[in-house]
This record gives structure tokens, C-alpha cells and sequence, in this order.
């Protein structure tokens, strides 16, 4: 098994690696991929940026066994290369369809060298998040098709399409629709809305698809259902579809995750309107706020899948922007002791101290001490203190 030499697709200033399906491929088994260098200050780049989860986008079925370890060969260039499984899947998608085989793709795993610690930190810390808003479109890849899946999306552009919304007393009785609601539960148990990354992933392009398997639809569609989920009665009816899953199980973490991933589009939109609306301090501390409980697989990240949202903004010439930096110490505690540094300096308000939690819950430490008392432990994410909106009531003047 060869793996793929990055060496002759090396990176220059503004460069990134694109994927595409070679036109020579006979066929769905026997199709390559190929990997070439572009320029992002070159008006005729044109790409979709893929945003998905490593590991299984499902806890059940045969997503169950997934993993975030690369087992499926795929050949690019001349070489044979593992990817994850649920990254085959995607692919598999775009050899089967005949309008997405035409573009090329960004993706992290195979466009950024991974074994290159000083690649990786100028990809992510300085590229990252340029590389989402230039693309012509993010895919937001949730994975593979289920049976829910058919369903759930037609169901989601009918609710899309409502132009009245039922008062909070009304009561509503879907009746044999209970279905559609319980499929559409069940896509947003799918473990892609747990991802902090995607925060910046789907708020800073222009245009967003959701894809699962075969099935797609526009984020606008996607937000709109959230609206409507999330007001009037149908919110309740909503959460009852989601906790009478059998399918759920008594375990309470996993039961509550359909129930808080419907609100995601509407966070979205509103970490979105607040870039254009408030202090580079506010957007980051009111998204690390809202995110408390998204994951990451390293704790830092929670942090730094945000600096996307205020790279244009931040002064760094009071304190340098904090940015991921492989293969040097930036662990959670001391990224989280910059982070409030930083945000106390800048910030004109002190609900950074709201938001810290007893020292009985902290989970990192800067070498066997707990975090100072001032910093909040953000891999902690049961919401503690005042949430946004309780800060803003508390502190309105009028």
C-alpha cells in the first residue's frame, strides 16, 4: 500500500489542493481521483468545500462500526490512499452523480497533508477559513442515506414552505404525518450537528447544500424548518416525536440530541447576523457561549474552530490572534487562559465570569494545577451561568 507523496503537489502562498474524479474512469469501481494545486487569488478557482464528520455520521445500522480510522482504499494520482469510511461514502455520491462529478472538491483529509505539522497549522489557522467562504458551495455531508432519510427531507421543505405559524396554545395533530416528524428526528440525531467545526464551515460561505446520500436540499430550507420547528406548537410536538423513539434508547445524552439540534440553523443565523452587528469580542464570546455543548476531538478546538468568525476583525496588535499550531504546546488549558486574557483586555462587559463554572467541574489543567479562577473551562459543556440573551436582559439600560 503506497501512501500519497505531497511533495510533487507541493503548497505555495494563496494554495490549495483540489480533488476531482479523472474523466478517464471507466466506471463507479474503477474511478480515480486526481489532486491538483490552485490559487485562491485566481478568479477562475471554482470549487465545493466539503464540511462532514470523520467517523460515523449514525449510531446504528451500519453506521455503528464506523470509526474516524482511514480502512477504505481510494486512488489518487497513482497512489492508493485510505480514507475514513463515511469520506468513501461521499465519494461514492459524486461518482454516482452525474451534475456533482463535474466540480472539484476541497477536503481536509486528502487535500491538507496530515503528517506535516507546519502544513496543517498554516492550512487551519491561516487558510481554513477563507477556504470555506470562497467556495462556490459547501456540501454539508451528513452521510450515507437511511430510511429516515426520504422522508425527513421531504418532510422539511413542507414545513420549509409554511407561511403561517400555529400559536403556542394551538394544538397540533399531524396524525399519520407522525412519521414524517420521527424521520426528520431522526436526521438531526445525525452526528454531524455535534461538530463545532462546522460553526464556521456553514456560516462563513454564501451558499450552503445539505446532502445525505442522494437527497439534498438548500440550508435555506434547512433554516427555515428550523424556525418554524422551534416556534409555536410545533416545537412540542417536535420533542415528543424525538423522545418516543424507540430507537433512542434510555440514555439521556442521546435522546436530547435531536431535541438541540433542530435550534443549530437558527444559532447559525444568529452568530451570522452578530458578525455584522457587534465587537469581534462579543461574536466570539456569545458563539462560545451558544456552542458550549457542540464537540471536538481536541478540546482547544472549541476555541479555535471560531477564530474564522473574527480573523477580519480582531486587533492583533494588542494580542496576537490565537491559531492552532500543531506540534507546539497549545493545550485546551492554555488556549482557554489566552482566550480569556484576551477577551478581558478587549472586551467591554464581563460576562466572560458568568460563564465560569466550579473548580469541582473543570476537566483540563495547565500542568497538574486547575485553570485560575477567572477562566472559563469550555470543553464543560453543561450551559452554566447566564446564557446570551439572560446577559443582555440583565444588562439592558432601559
Amino acid at each position: 500500500m503506497t501512501t500519497l507523496d505531497y511533495s510533487d503537489i507541493p503548497l505555495g502562498l494563496n494554495e490549495i489542493r483540489l480533488v476531482s474524479l479523472e474523466s478517464s474512469a471507466e466506471g463507479v469501481a474503477q474511478a480515480k481521483w486526481k489532486i491538483r494545486v490552485a490559487n485562491l487569488a485566481d478568479e477562475a478557482t471554482s470549487y465545493y468545500a466539503v464540511s462532514y464528520r470523520w467517523g460515523a455520521p449514525l449510531l446504528e445500522g451500519r453506521f455503528k462500526t464506523m470509526t474516524n480510522d482511514p480502512i477504505t482504499s481510494i486512488q489518487f494520482n497513482d497512489s492508493v490512499v485510505k480514507v475514513t469510511e463515511n469520506l468513501s461514502d461521499f465519494l461514492d455520491q459524486v461518482k454516482s452523480d452525474e451534475k456533482l462529478k463535474e466540480n472539484e472538491f476541497w477536503i481536509d483529509a486528502v487535500c491538507i497533508n496530515q503528517s506535516d505539522p507546519k502544513e496543517r497549522s498554516h492550512q487551519v489557522s491561516t487558510m481554513m477559513a477563507r477556504i470555506y467562504r470562497s467556495a462556490a458551495c459547501v456540501i454539508a455531508w451528513l452521510g450515507d442515506a437511511d430510511l429516515h432519510t426520504e422522508r425527513a427531507f421531504g418532510h422539511l421543505s413542507k414545513l420549509a414552505e409554511s407561511t403561517m405559524l400555529p400559536p403556542l396554545s394551538a394544538s397540533v395533530d399531524f396524525g399519520s404525518d407522525q412519521s414524517s416528524w420521527k424521520s426528520t428526528a431522526k436526521l438531526f440525531e445525525r452526528t454531524y450537528w455535534n461538530r463545532s467545526w462546522i460553526i464556521q464551515e456553514l456560516v462563513l460561505p454564501e451558499k450552503v447544500t445539505v446532502r445525505c446520500g442522494k437527497y439534498s436540499t438548500d440550508w435555506s430550507v434547512l433554516s427555515k424548518a428550523s424556525h418554524i420547528i422551534s416556534t409555536g406548537a410545533w416545537r412540542e410536538f417536535f420533542y415528543n416525536q424525538a423522545t418516543g423513539m424507540e430507537s433512542l434508547g434510555s440514555d439521556t445524552k442521546t435522546v436530547r440530541i435531536p431535541q438541540r439540534n433542530y435550534g443549530i440553523p437558527t444559532i447559525l443565523k444568529a452568530t451570522k447576523k452578530s458578525m455584522a452587528t457587534e465587537h469581534w469580542t462579543n461574536v466570539l464570546l456569545y458563539t462560545l457561549i451558544r456552542s458550549r455543548d457542540f464537540e471536538a476531538t481536541n478540546w482547544e478546538d472549541k476555541v479555535y474552530a471560531l477564530m474564522g468568525l473574527i480573523e477580519d476583525s480582531v486587533d492583533v496588535g494588542k494580542m496576537p490572534l490565537l491559531r492552532p499550531e500543531f506540534g507546539v504546546d497549545c493545550s485546551a488549558a492554555r488556549t482557554y487562559l489566552k482566550t480569556a486574557i484576551q477577551l478581558l483586555r478587549d472586551c467591554e462587559e464581563l460576562l466572560i465570569l458568568s460563564c465560569v463554572e466550579g473548580r469541582s467541574f473543570q476537566k483540563v489543567k495547565i500542568n497538574a494545577d486547575t485553570l485560575p479562577s477567572w477562566v472559563p473551562d469550555w470543553s464543560e459543556p453543561s450551559p452554566l451561568g447566564l446564557r446570551v440573551t439572560g446577559y443582555k436582559r440583565y444588562s439592558a439600560d432601559a
